[in-house]
């Protein structure tokens, strides 16, 4: 729902919507992830718990995932409805920076498609919506409440609403309705003009696809259901999990986890340094705060929810570890510094995953072994399932009752470390083999029509194409490094040399992480390649280009 809501909003009239089109992702993505999150934790530490305080802690944790969705899925029902009266009555938000004030005549000039995906959005909405309603009481009743205790209520106000949604999607579904722009996600190929180098043709691909050599910029007239420049991919990258099963047992046996495991009562097996914490504390806080005034300041928006919520999550995790240096024998600071930690670093990868294949898109995609259209589609993806399975296995092992249930959170944890460390290695690569082929002049395929690359070395692109694929290789190799640390971390167990050792921690998950932080400071795809990475997604995929984007143009390159 909110991948295929902006798209028509770019395509009916970007200016009778309240927000931006690009900005719908930024919004209500980071609210579903939030939530997912929320839900995963919440439900492993229901489930995993050993009395019915822990059950009800669990509870509360997913009631706040499922109010955060609620209220996300409100607030894109009114931006709709708004949308929707708004573009009937032609009364825009804000004025068109394009030179036609109208592109529509109304719901009737627009192709039945569109009208039909916007029924089925607005089915599968009050679908969605119902269901929110539902699981909201029913978590806030309790867990021996009336409602949770009613069987047809939840056949019919769960189980039954995600049925009609998915159906609904099947019978209007973007594909057949809106393929023109409903089917794409990313346009990588922004339309960019500078000249070429000496010798070197002029590239570009035109409305049909097909490659037009010259020796300047031509205007792109746009049909009004076609763009050019953009990739299909699955649209169903973010997904909400079903409810995790709870056992209910109320167990009064003492606990068995991390604290009582190291004889001393000490779960970290040694002191936490204050001056270590401390400092870490300050560069973290430090860098998230230049993070947020570069994205603001740049309006790159998509740095928010990934650099700059990484390094606030790990603020969270070190003053955990503070508190830990004071209060050796609670549980409650090794429990909050081992689930924030693993997971922090996945938001990261999140914006190395989406600035890459921006850059191949526009520098030479024959060089690639994959399309950049399905970047995001792998690796996005797995980002997400490490990210779930850290978060639910760190939940079940600070909260495990016995040493069996601490050690299968940690194998669930040490599943998502292997999946982000695999991702990982596997964008290091297809790095790798770009810059070496485009280095080297040896693409993976031919351009269309026999077509010859449009830059002849590293030194015809913009210095800050470079720039960005430097930063993106140091903050990688610190990731890995981490990720490497971090597996071999858990697979040594929760009583290991390796766990129990605070020196390597510093260096090797804090240490690593700060440096890739700092590297995106420094190499900041806002200041490096504002053409065409400064934005998370380009939703004007038919809009003429206007004045506000000719400055752009005039210093960017095709």
């Amino acid at each position: 729902m909110f991948l295929i809501l902006p798209r028509i909003v770019s395509e009916a009239g970007q200016e009778y919507s309240r927000i931006p089109p690009r900005l719908y992702l930024g919004i209500f993505l980071t609210a579903d992830v939030t939530a997912l999150c929320l839900q995963a934790v919440g439900g492993a530490l229901a489930s995993a718990a050993g009395n019915l305080q822990g059950a009800n802690r669990g509870g509360n944790i997913m009631l706040a995932g499922i109010v955060i969705q609620l209220a996300a899925v409100m607030l894109f029902d009114l931006l709709s409805l708004e949308f929707a009266v708004r573009f009937s009555l032609n009364r825009p938000v804000r004025k068109v920076d394009h030179d036609n004030d109208s592109r529509r005549g109304g719901w009737k000039s627009l192709p039945r498609g569109m009208l039909l995906m916007m029924l089925g959005l607005a089915i599968a909405s009050v679908f969605i919506l119902i269901r929110s309603v539902y699981r909201t009481i029913e978590l806030t009743d309790g867990w021996t409440g009336t409602i949770i205790s009613t069987e047809k209520w939840f056949n019919w106000f769960d189980g039954g609403a995600i049925v009609a949604t998915m159906a609904t999607f099947n019978v209007f579904h973007p594909s057949y309705l809106i393929k023109g722009f409903g089917s794409k996600i990313l346009d990588f190929n922004r339309k960019l003009s500078t000249k070429p180098p000496d010798g070197a043709p002029m590239r570009r691909l035109s409305s049909d696809r097909i490659v037009i050599e010259g020796g300047g910029y031509e205007k792109y007239n746009p049909s009004p259901n076609k763009s050019p420049f953009i990739f299909e991919v699955n649209p169903s990258i973010l997904r909400e999990k079903p409810v995790i099963p709870l056992d209910m047992t109320i167990d009064l046996a003492p606990r068995a986890d991390a604290s009582n495991q190291t004889g001393d009562g000490n779960p970290f097996n040694y002191v936490p340094t204050l001056w270590i914490c401390a400092l870490f504390i300050a560069l973290f806080g430090l860098t998230t705060i230049v993070h947020v005034f570069q994205a603001v300041r740049r309006r790159v928006w998509y740095m928010l929810p990934t650099v700059a919520l990484c390094g606030f999550i790990e603020i969270i995790g070190w003053s955990g570890r503070l508190w830990g240096h004071f209060n050796t024998t609670n549980s409650g600071p090794f429990m909050m510094q081992i689930c924030t930690t693993i997971m922090a670093p996945s938001f990261i990868t999140a914006a190395m995953f989406l600035i890459l294949p921006r850059i191949v898109s526009e520098i030479g995609r024959e060089y690639s072994r994959m399309p950049p259209r399905l970047y995001l589609g792998i690796f996005l993806t797995a980002d997400v399932t490490a990210l779930c399975l850290q978060a639910i296995g760190g939940a079940l092992a600070s909260v495990a009752t016995t040493l069996e249930g601490a050690n299968r959170g940690g194998n669930i944890m040490l599943a998502g470390i292997v999946i982000q460390l695999a991702a990982v290695a596997l964008f290091d690569l297809l790095s790798i083999e770009f810059a070496v082929r485009f280095t080297l002049n040896r693409p993976v395929r031919n351009l269309q029509n026999g077509m010859k690359s449009r830059f002849g070395s590293w030194k015809s692109l913009p210095m800050g194409v470079p720039l960005m694929m430097l930063g993106l290789a140091i903050a990688s190799l610190f990731i890995l490094i981490r990720s490497v640390y971090r597996t071999i971390e858990l697979t040594d167990g929760w009583n290991g040399a390796i766990i129990s050792t605070e020196k390597w921690f510093n260096w090797f998950d804090g240490g690593a992480i700060v440096v890739a932080m700092v590297t995106f400071n420094v190499f900041h795809p806002g200041y490096l390649i504002q053409g065409f990475g400064n934005k998370l997604l380009d939703f004007n995929l038919s809009l003429p280009v206007d004045s506000s984007e000719k400055s752009l143009q005039e210093n960017s390159v095709v």
